[in-house]
């Protein structure tokens, strides 16, 4: 048939080329980035290369603010350290918080003493307990 068509058309000879067929796994090909970027070997460079050879296009460059080479994780690490420093709770947050547990747990014991779960013996023990931690 392309014989026939070609000849008719006068061409003698014509060169095909088409796109070579994937011969990779896209499921496989996200678990080892995923992975990648877990272990801390995934850069922004990198998965953008990575990226564009599979599609075959061109992506925009990395906004100047975010360091290409530095690896997602490190960046995720250094956020949640800045969250954490901005949000962290003075002394007496602390200590009322852990007075309102060893109420509750106090609460919670009494309970299960009156639904007699635990003897009366073990209640004191763990009420003493629940004392000294709230010391």
């Amino acid at each position: 048939m392309n014989n026939t068509i070609m000849m008719r058309l006068g061409v003698s000879s014509a060169l095909f080329k088409s796109n070579s067929p994937s011969v990779s796994d896209n499921y496989e090909l996200t678990q080892l980035l995923a992975t990648a970027e877990r272990s801390g070997g995934l850069t922004p460079r990198i998965s953008r290369m990575i990226v564009e050879r599979i599609l075959g296009v061109e992506l925009p460059e990395v906004p100047t603010e975010v360091n290409p080479d530095l690896p997602f994780t490190w960046t995720t690490l250094q956020s949640q350290l800045a969250v954490q420093s901005e949000t962290k709770p003075s002394s007496n947050n602390v200590e009322k918080t852990r007075q309102d547990v060893v109420a509750e747990l106090g609460s919670y014991i009494s309970r299960l003493e009156v639904d007699k779960h635990i003897s009366a013996d073990q209640a004191i023990l763990v009420r003493s307990k629940l004392n000294e931690l709230a010391a």
